[in-house]
């Protein structure tokens, strides 16, 4: 039998959908795009304290521990056991989130832990989030499994942004990765890549009072907190404590194309670099710093 679109325990919910208190575990999940251990695609519903502890797969892309796709979607302490395996957009609770629509604010995931394994043969892989190319806060997340992706892998989100011609803002609060972070190139322990994807307009990421503390190793830019940036970033109280391994590779960023705001951040992981390296930023570009402030207790240990 081919596997099937929507393949999850809901296929498809919609915006007055409210799902609470689900656990699917001891099966095997197989489909064909928008595939999960609870919700295939999610448009504006809510899923709160549900967890998935399957092994889900899907053959080609959009595959979730909790959700496949979220379309401006709320998910409120779930957590993710499994396995999670795909080609692209692989997240340990949301594979993609994405909303086609018009006149939606932000999706949000709050509280939600992945455990398991995420790996995805190509291109975005995280630990929350496979990739996101719509506004999302994701507010004390943790991840503690194992990541492996090609390109775009992060702790948190694989891959961050945007697909049209506004501004896209993600926002990372309090959310701490715990877990290993394994690819090719555009590795984070945050956000592997953050990067427009298409359109005219622009993305911002907002990471704060967050951290990574394992190991995060690529063959291209590897960062404790982001990979590779050619979109703004703002960077405040947060840190890096794991060994960084890659060609370009930094404490914080791997490597930056973009604007990019430092405030009261510090690396303190070893870095293992082939050809280069920085204690915050691995390779600057044609663009600057605009702001680097360091706590005064830590200056000179990045």
């Amino acid at each position: 039998v081919e596997p099937v679109t929507y393949n999850a325990l809901f296929g498809y919910i919609g915006e007055t959908a409210y799902i609470k208190n689900v656990t699917v575990e001891n099966g095997y999940i197989e489909g064909r795009g928008n595939t999960a251990g609870i919700v295939g695609y999610n448009y504006r519903g809510v899923i709160a304290n549900s967890n998935n502890k399957n092994i889900v797969v899907d053959i080609s892309w959009q595959v979730g521990g909790i959700v496949g796709n979220n379309a401006t979607g709320t998910l409120l302490e779930c957590d993710n056991q499994g396995v999670i395996c795909g080609k692209y957009n692989v997240g340990g609770i949301i594979g993609q989130n994405y909303e086609t629509g018009t006149n939606y604010g932000y999706a949000l995931i709050k509280a939600c832990s992945s455990r398991g394994v995420a790996f995805g043969d190509y291109y975005n892989v995280g630990g929350i989030v496979g990739c996101n190319a719509s506004p999302l806060k994701v507010l004390e997340c943790n991840n503690l499994g194992y990541i492996y992706g090609g390109v775009g892998a992060g702790g948190i989100i694989g891959s961050v942004g945007g697909v049209t011609d506004k501004e896209t803002v993600i926002e990372i609060d309090k959310c701490v990765n715990l877990g290993k972070v394994k690819g090719n190139n555009n590795i984070g322990g945050l956000v592997g890549r953050l990067e427009q994807e298409r359109g005219i307009g622009s993305t911002t990421a907002i990471i704060s009072n967050s951290y990574n503390s394992n190991v995060i190793s690529g063959s291209g830019a590897v960062g404790g907190l982001v990979g590779y940036m050619s979109e703004k970033a703002i960077i405040t109280k947060s840190y890096n404590l794991g060994e960084i391994v890659g060609s370009w590779i930094g404490g914080l960023v791997g490597k930056c194309n973009s604007e990019l705001i430092i405030t009261d951040s510090y690396n303190l992981g070893q870095l293992t670099c082939e050809y280069n390296s920085g204690g915050i930023v691995g390779y600057q570009g044609s663009t600057d710093i605009t702001e680097f402030i360091i706590p005064t207790e830590i200056e000179g240990k990045t």
